[in-house]
């Protein structure tokens, strides 16, 4: 499934190795979902927004006892507005 969503970069250019984003915003997820947590949290605007439009698999989910099929790698958030909500 090819969709658009955001991801988050890093510049190691602005990024000043502060520690906020590993310590106070730590992400819980291994590959970003593009929630913008660590976007709005940094600093020293260290972190960029891109536009991704990878080839993703897609994951069924169960939402209200209805299964779905959404894009993997996104937020909660997405996969609800995937399924209709």
């Amino acid at each position: 499934m090819r969709v658009a969503h955001l991801r988050i970069l890093k510049d190691e250019k602005l990024c000043r190795n502060c520690g906020f984003c590993s310590t106070v915003n730590k992400c819980l997820n291994v590959n970003c979902v593009g929630c913008l947590a660590c976007y709005y949290a940094c600093p020293y605007e260290a972190r960029k927004i891109i536009g991704d439009r990878s080839e993703r698999k897609t994951i069924r989910v169960m939402v209200n006892g209805t299964w779905h099929m959404v894009p993997e790698k996104i937020s909660v958030k997405e996969a609800l507005k995937f399924s209709g909500y």
